[in-house]
């Protein structure tokens, strides 16, 4: 796969998902109106207290129907800790949908999981696909 670099000077107008598509709405300085539409497979973290707990999820019909992909990526769970301690971080699993419409979906599938609070800690549930972007 070849990565392009695209260079534009304008205004960025609109941007929006679909499915596994970012699509950006570019008016350029000059007036043309480009519509440029990248691949983009939204994620979302669960934390839990135990590693197996979080497996246990990929192996779920319920969850692994809408996943596209998963793996395990150490995070800070929490802001302060990536100042006192860079060794603080988490282990979290990453869940990759196939479609951005199923974020909250999922998360609700997930939370119907727990049997306790704070069971699965879930991140980036509410931020909206276009600010995820960056």
């Amino acid at each position: 796969m070849v990565d392009l670099l695209i260079t534009m000077n304008g205004w960025l107008f609109d941007i929006y998902h679909l499915k596994d598509r970012m699509i950006l709405w570019i008016k350029e300085r000059n007036g043309d109106v480009k519509r440029l539409e990248y691949l983009w497979p939204p994620s979302i973290y669960v934390a839990s207290g135990l590693k197996s707990e979080l497996a246990g999820l990929v192996g779920n019909s319920k969850i692994s129907s809408s996943i596209r992909e998963c793996r395990f990526e150490y995070k800070f769970e929490y802001p302060s800790s990536a100042t006192v301690d860079p060794r603080q971080r988490h282990e979290a699993l990453r869940l990759t949908l196939s479609d951005s419409l199923q974020i909250l979906n999922l998360a609700r599938r997930i939370e119907k999981l727990s049997n306790r609070f704070g069971h699965y800690r879930l991140y980036n549930v509410n931020i909206s696909p276009e600010q995820s972007l960056i």
